[in-house]
């Protein structure tokens, strides 16, 4: 049980560091993509196909916070668990 315990520590512990770089660098990336689509063109960008593109980036943000949000949190449990299960064996 300590074993696993440590291991999902450990995995959702990457899991919330990797979304939290990729998001933001998702983000980036297709925001620059939006405007350099935008400004390629020879006409001036219409507000509606400017706002689809920063839609699309944002949402992809969006869709990767609950992933986060849930990898952190069981990160958290885990070294709860086992500061507590740490504590438990000293005393016996």
């Amino acid at each position: 049980m300590k074993n696993t315990t440590h291991r999902l520590k450990s995995v959702s512990g990457w899991i919330a560091i990797l979304c939290i770089f990729i998001g933001p660098l998702g983000t980036v990336y297709t925001m620059i993509k939006a405007f350099r689509s935008a400004s390629e063109t020879s006409r001036s960008p219409l507000p509606d196909e400017l706002a689809r593109d920063i839609n699309y980036s944002l949402s992809t943000t969006v869709a990767l916070m609950p992933v986060v949000i849930i990898a952190g949190l069981i990160w958290f449990a885990c070294r709860l668990r086992i500061s507590h299960t740490a504590r438990g064996s000293k005393t016996k």
